[in-house]
């Protein structure tokens, strides 16, 4: 039977469309690959894809080599290791605490472990598997990417990318865990994260992952009147994290080298799906 006319290029018009979005949908990941714009999680139970907001290392008033946090209520450059303690160095006047420190109100010494997201750095999505993530944790956020590694920002900074909201998609800031862990034990986790950047493989959602385990699992999580009590805590906290870094189950221990390129398989995959409307446009 012969397809009539109109619905003959009606049908070729659907098939372009599914085609066209079949290749944004692969230019998307291809460029995601060689960019990093996007980061996930490679195992298929965890599968997802995120991007970063901003690339290149972030501008900081007080200098990138994690010395100095910007304090406004003075407009002074202070040591990083006095923020958010109770060292009293930058305490809003109104209400003698210092901002953005997220200190529980019940158990002294213990603060927020909060999870950001940002929006994916093309198409601004909402969702869990389309998004860059970090840790905020004691004014100060940790994130990791491909085109400046691990950074630490300061939140007071006048300069941060995340200030008021900015570069957040609908999910924003949420709380997901407390800990007590210092400046210097956070910082000590961002130094030893080293890898390189790996769109499936070591990415930002690793990272994230990683660093809270650190932060609420680790020893380093609890109060400083039980933490002066050991000798030497170094030693410990640098095998505590040698054991999340090697932990399959936190980060990804596959060999990038014996898997399937992740283009490969999106390639595949849009291939077939278009391979299989084809008949229901043509033969229906």
């Amino acid at each position: 039977v012969r397809v009539p006319y109109l619905f003959f290029f009606y049908r070729i018009a659907v098939l372009y469309k599914i085609i066209l979005m079949a290749f944004k949908i692969f230019l998307y990941f291809l460029l995601a690959s060689y960019f990093g714009i996007a980061c996930g999680h490679s195992s298929i139970a965890r599968s997802s894809s995120s991007g970063s907001s901003g690339t290149g290392t972030a501008p900081q008033t007080c200098g990138t080599d994690n010395n100095k946090f910007y304090c406004p209520v003075d407009e002074l450059c202070k040591p990083r290791s006095q923020r958010c303690t109770h060292a009293n160095v930058c305490n809003n006047p109104q209400t003698n605490k210092e901002d953005g420190c997220y200190e529980s109100t019940t158990y002294p010494g213990l603060y927020e472990v909060r999870l950001g997201h940002a929006k994916l750095g093309l198409l601004g999505s909402k969702q869990y598997a389309l998004e860059h993530q970090f840790i905020v944790y004691r004014g100060f956020t940790y994130e990791f990417g491909k085109s400046y590694g691990v950074q630490i920002l300061d939140t007071a900074d006048p300069q941060y990318k995340y200030h008021n909201g900015m570069n957040l998609n609908s999910n924003g800031i949420e709380t997901v865990d407390y800990s007590y862990c210092t400046w210097d034990d956070a910082t000590k986790f961002a130094n030893k994260w080293n890898d390189e950047y790996s769109l499936w493989s070591n990415n930002c959602q690793h990272f994230t992952d990683a660093l809270k385990e650190y932060l609420t699992t680790s020893s380093c999580n609890e109060p400083q009147s039980n933490r002066v009590k050991r000798e030497d805590g170094t030693a410990d906290l640098d095998q505590e994290i040698n054991n999340i870094l090697q932990n399959c189950s936190i980060v990804c221990c596959d060999n990038e080298g014996n898997a399937v390129s992740p283009i490969m398989m999106i390639s595949i995959i849009l291939f077939s799906i278009t391979v299989a409307v084809i008949p229901t446009v043509f033969f229906q």
